[in-house]
Parts: C-alpha cells; sequence; structure tokens
C-alpha cells in the first residue's frame, strides 16, 4: 500500500460504493493506515515495500508522489515484469472487492475462505478504471471487454462507468476546448440535422403539428427554458459567437437542475429542438409556468400578472420579447414565439 491521500473524496467512487453497496466500509477512510488496516483485518499481508512477491500494488491517488514515481517505473523500458505486470490498483478495489466476497460467503461453513481461491471469478471483474497505473500485461486484455473509453462491451455498464466514459471522451477531445453538450447540434449544419430525425422528433419540420405556427422561413424549434436568474443576450449571432466560452457554461451550471422546467430539457433535446440559455431573437419556444393553460402564442397585449405564475419572471420575458418584436418589425422579418409548459412538452411527446 502506497504512500499518498486516501479518502473516498471523488464523486463517482462515492455513487458507485453507494450502488454496490459498499459505501458503509469506505465512507471513514482518512490515510494509508486506514486501508493497511482493513487489509490486514481480512486476512491480507501489507508489505513494506512493493517487490516481486507482491500480489497487489495499491495506491491512493494518480497524484501521489510515490504512485508518480512507480507508474515512470513501470512506463519505463526499465520496468520489471514483477512490477509492471501488476501496475497500480486504486485503493477502493480492495473494499470493492471484499464486499462482494462477503455476499458470496455462507455464513453457515465453519473454514475461512480467500478470494484468490475460493472466489477466483471476482478477480476478473475489475476494469481498466480500477488501476491508477495500468498494468504492462493486461491492456491488451481489456481491450477485448472495454472499449478505448473504458466502457464495457460485452455487458451493460453501471451509471459510474459510462460518465468516467464521457469523461476519458471528453480529455481526448482536448478538454476545454471540446464541444459542451448544450451546444453540439449547433455544429451541424441546418441542411444536415436531418440525420438526427427519429421517431419521437417531433418538434423537428416533419412533424408539422408542433411547427406549424413558425414562419415559413424557420425550420426547427429552439427553446429557452426560463430558470436562469437572467434573461441573457438578445441577439442570435452574439449568443452563437459565445457558445463555447465559459459565460456559457457558468449559466448552465448555475440553473436549478430539480426544477419542473429543467426536468424537460432533456425530453425537449429528444424530440430534436435545440436549447439555448439566452432568449434571443432566434428563439422559437419559451418553456415556462403558465397559469390555467399549457401553451399561450405571445401577444404584446400579454398581461404578465394574468398569464404566468410568476408575474416578475413573466414581466422581464414580456419585456424582452417586446424589444426583440419592435426589432423584427423594423427589419420586417417575421416573427412569432409560443410560449408553453412542461406538460406541453410532454404532450408532444406522447402524441
Amino acid at each position: 500500500v502506497l504512500p499518498g491521500n486516501y479518502s473516498l473524496s471523488d464523486e463517482l467512487d462515492i455513487a458507485e460504493a453507494k450502488q454496490t453497496g459498499w459505501f458503509g466500509l469506505a465512507h471513514k477512510v482518512s490515510s494509508r493506515l486506514d486501508v493497511v488496516k482493513f487489509i490486514q483485518s481480512h486476512g491480507g499481508v501489507v508489505q513494506l515495500t512493493a517487490n516481486a512477491s507482491s500480489d497487489y500494488i495499491i495506491g491512493g491517488q494518480s497524484s501521489d508522489a510515490k504512485v508518480v514515481a512507480l507508474a515512470a517505473l513501470i512506463a519505463s523500458s526499465k520496468s520489471t515484469d514483477a512490477i509492471g505486470g501488476r501496475g497500480i490498483l486504486r485503493w477502493t478495489v480492495a473494499y470493492a472487492l471484499i464486499f462482494k466476497a462477503q455476499q458470496l460467503v455462507d455464513d453457515s461453513s465453519c473454514f475461512i475462505k480467500t478470494i484468490r481461491i475460493h472466489f477466483p471469478e471476482l478477480l476478473l471483474t475489475m476494469r481498466s478504471s480500477d488501476y491508477l497505473t495500468m498494468p504492462t500485461t493486461s491492456a491488451a486484455v481489456f481491450k477485448e471487454t472495454e472499449d478505448s473509453y473504458g466502457v464495457p462491451i460485452h455487458s451493460e455498464c453501471s451509471p459510474s462507468e459510462f460518465v468516467r466514459g464521457l469523461n476519458t471522451i471528453g480529455g481526448h477531445k482536448g478538454g476545454k476546448t471540446s464541444s459542451p453538450w448544450y451546444s453540439l447540434a449547433e455544429d451541424f449544419d441546418e441542411r444536415h440535422r436531418w440525420m438526427f430525425s427519429m421517431e419521437k422528433q417531433t418538434l423537428w419540420p416533419y412533424a408539422s403539428s408542433a411547427t406549424a405556427h413558425l414562419p415559413s422561413d424557420q425550420n426547427y424549434c429552439v427553446f429557452y427554458p426560463d430558470f436562469f436568474d437572467t434573461l441573457g443576450l438578445e441577439d442570435e449571432s452574439e449568443v452563437k459567437r459565445t457558445l463555447l466560452k465559459d459565460s456559457t457554461r457558468r449559466r448552465w451550471d448555475s440553473v436549478d437542475d430539480s426544477c419542473e422546467i429543467a426536468s424537460s430539457v432533456p425530453l425537449v433535446r429528444a424530440m430534436g429542438a435545440l436549447v439555448s440559455c439566452h432568449l434571443h431573437n432566434g428563439i422559437t419556444h419559451i418553456l415556462c409556468e403558465l397559469k390555467g393553460r399549457k401553451c399561450l402564442r405571445w401577444s404584446p397585449r400579454i398581461a404578465p400578472q394574468k398569464v404566468f405564475v410568476d408575474p416578475v419572471r413573466g414581466a422581464m420575458i414580456q419585456e424582452r420579447v417586446l424589444s426583440i418584436a419592435d426589432t423584427a418589425s423594423m427589419m420586417k422579418t417575421p416573427f412569432q414565439i409560443l410560449l408553453v409548459t412542461p406538460d406541453w412538452v410532454e404532450e408532444q411527446w406522447v402524441n
């Protein structure tokens, strides 16, 4: 067990521990000594240093000095089969394996059972994500069971495995320079977006019932969900220039994703619409809370206190849309906006 930082602080580790049941064993770990005592209390032997007789090498975090040094040794030509063939396991693996073994042990048995002898199949459940440094002899083995992002090929992946795979994809694409999830559709030219057409994509032009209210030159729907602190930018061209900037990311990160409007956004996207965090002049639908109705075509005569559940928010929306309508009138461009509720969105999906 290498010196380093040991604590169950990673959100994915915590989620996986709770899902698979070993959270109770590991959530109080705060040091290397805790891990050592845990292994010894379950019949394991902990050696002072990693050597040829070590069955497993366990580390805390990939940034720990000892982990970095040993990883470099494994990656170098000087790496021996004894060390390089083992790699460095994440400390959480010990807790996960022992918990799984405990579920298989028959309490009525009167003899000691070990994972290696009695439950060797558990050792086959380890994944590439269980390693801080991959064993030199196992990289080819994982290629047969996982894709290049660590997601299982032949079995259903867990939520945490799926998220780890997405994070790996983001890292391969260059981190902050890659497209965020909420702007991917904008990367495609309008004439190519037909490739996303599916049976449930009712907010695309080939389902006229949902888009009949749009101007003749508007062939797709753009939603603004009303759950942001401010209305954002008004000019669509300016919005497109900020898609990959931190300001756009911060707007999405700051929203209350537990409200009913937020829960409708994935459904809106699944039906083929674009979703913007700005109430700009390209918006066709405003997803909001209305009084006693599911949808309403916007009009300059709308009284916010009579139409919106939150009249203050309604007044802000009315003021912005009036400004957009005035600009459209001066430019002599078609302009219509539909106010819709989460119930309306669900209705489009069901129908």
